[in-house]
């Protein structure tokens, strides 16, 4: 999950549901909240 492809996801595609942000890369909702907290876009 690149950081340049999350941040562009999140920024200008306008999604923020870890759900559908986990459906994207493939990867677990647990995966996908632990990337967006090491990114610094969620708390």
């Amino acid at each position: 999950m690149p950081y340049k492809s999350v941040l562009e996801l999140v920024t200008e595609k306008g999604i923020t549901s870890v759900s559908r942000l986990a459906d994207i890369y493939k990867v677990s909702e647990i995966a996908m909240k632990y990337r967006l907290k090491n990114l610094g876009l969620i708390r």
